[in-house]
C-alpha cells in the first residue's frame, strides 16, 4: 500500500524540548545569576531582539578594542551579560552567527565550532547559550552523529616551525551527553555517553565548555 510506512524511513523529530528552568526562580541559582549580570535569567523568547543579538548582549561584558581600564561593559553598575542565557530553538545555520558572537572562552572557539554545525544531521534544533560559560543544546534523531560532531572538534595545525607558538587545538566540550526524550531545557545533569545513545531515540544533546 502506497502510505505505508517503509523500514528505511527516516524517524522523525518531533516538537523541541520547552524551555524551562531546571531550579525554582527563588533559588540561589537565580538569585546568583540577577547578582552577577544585568540581564539575570535571560531567554531570547521573552526578548524582541533576535537569537543573534540576545546571544551577544548575554555575552556583552567584555569589549576587547576599548582602552586598558574601560574594556568591561557596564549598565547600571552591573556587567552587562548574564550568567544563565538560552536562545530559542534554530536550524543550524541560524546558531552559526550566535557561535561567532561568542567568540574564543578557554576551550571553546566559535567559529571552529560554528563550521562544525555543517556536520550537524539536517533536521537537528540547535540551542545556544550560556551557563556561565559556553553551552549548546542539540535536538536530533541521531544523537551518536551528533555527539561525534562535537568530540570531534579537534583542529589540525601542525606546523614546520618547531620552535612556532601552536595555538590551541583541542575545542571540545569539557562536558557533553545526551538526555533521551527530554520534555524541556536547560538541563542539570551532564546526560548519556555515547555508548548509551541510539539512533532513532529523539534526545537533546548537551554540550558545555568550561
Amino acid at each position: 500500500m502506497e502510505n505505508q510506512p517503509t523500514t528505511n524511513d527516516a524517524p522523525t523529530l518531533p516538537k523541541a524540548p520547552e524551555y524551562e528552568l531546571p531550579y525554582d526562580r527563588d533559588s540561589v541559582a537565580v538569585e546568583s545569576a540577577k547578582r552577577s549580570g544585568y540581564y539575570g535569567i535571560m531567554y531570547a523568547g521573552n526578548y524582541e531582539w533576535d537569537n543573534q543579538t540576545c546571544t551577544a548582549e548575554a555575552y556583552g561584558e567584555y569589549d576587547a578594542d576599548a582602552r586598558p581600564g574601560e574594556r568591561h561593559r557596564m549598565i547600571n553598575g552591573q556587567p552587562r551579560r548574564s550568567l544563565k542565557f538560552h536562545t530559542t530553538w534554530m536550524d543550524a545555520d541560524k546558531a552559526e552567527p550566535c557561535l561567532r558572537e561568542i567568540g574564543s572562552y578557554n576551550r571553546f572557539d566559535g567559529d571552529v565550532t560554528a563550521d562544525a554545525l555543517d556536520d550537524l544531521p539536517d533536521a537537528a534544533k540547535v540551542v545556544v547559550g550560556r551557563e556561565s560559560s559556553p553551552v549548546m543544546y542539540v535536538w536530533t534523531v541521531d544523537a551518536p552523529a551528533v555527539y561525534d560532531v562535537f568530540d570531534n572538534l579537534i583542529v589540525d595545525d601542525t606546523v614546520d616551525d618547531p620552535d612556532a607558538i601552536v595555538p590551541a587545538t583541542d575545542h571540545r566540550p569539557n562536558e557533553l551527553g545526551g538526555v533521551p526524550n527530554a520534555d524541556t531545557f536547560p538541563v542539570a545533569t551532564v546526560g548519556k555517553s555515547r555508548g548509551d545513545l541510539d539512533t532513532g531515540v529523539p534526545t537533546l544533546l548537551r554540550a558545555w565548555w568550561d
